[in-house]
């Protein structure tokens, strides 16, 4: 009689990424890292919601990413990584040459926001 392992992993569901929230001691590319890795883990996840859903684990110190996400809502998750990573290579850029620590309440305060996304029709 043969045996068979069965695996004891439980799928991951669309609470669990949206319940994902960044903390004040990581940054904004760290925290998109996680998101990205789960969202591809929980199979048959809708991108437009999972987009919307990242803006609300940001914390204070994002407020910035925070308001262009709701101006601009990202209809993919392809969308909302194009902007995700404009605004990290902002970040980044800015505290190269020393405008502010890219942790700092103060960076996210003295930032421009990155170029527009490109408008993406919903798919009918």
């Amino acid at each position: 009689m043969a045996r068979f392992a069965m695996s004891n992993k439980h799928e991951k569901e669309i609470d669990s990424l949206l319940a994902l929230r960044k903390r004040n001691d990581k940054m904004l590319r760290q925290y998109t890292g996680c998101y990205w890795e789960l969202f591809n883990e929980i199979e048959g996840c809708d991108g437009f919601i999972s987009a919307q859903g990242f803006k609300l684990g940001l914390t204070s110190q994002d407020e910035q990413v925070y308001d262009d996400l709701a101006r601009r809502k990202p209809n993919s998750m392809k969308d909302l990584m194009t902007c995700i990573e404009g605004w990290c290579q902002l970040i980044e850029s800015k505290a190269e040459r020393g405008i502010g620590k890219p942790t700092s309440s103060k960076t996210t305060s003295t930032l421009a926001a990155p170029a527009p996304m490109p408008v993406s029709t919903p798919k009918k």
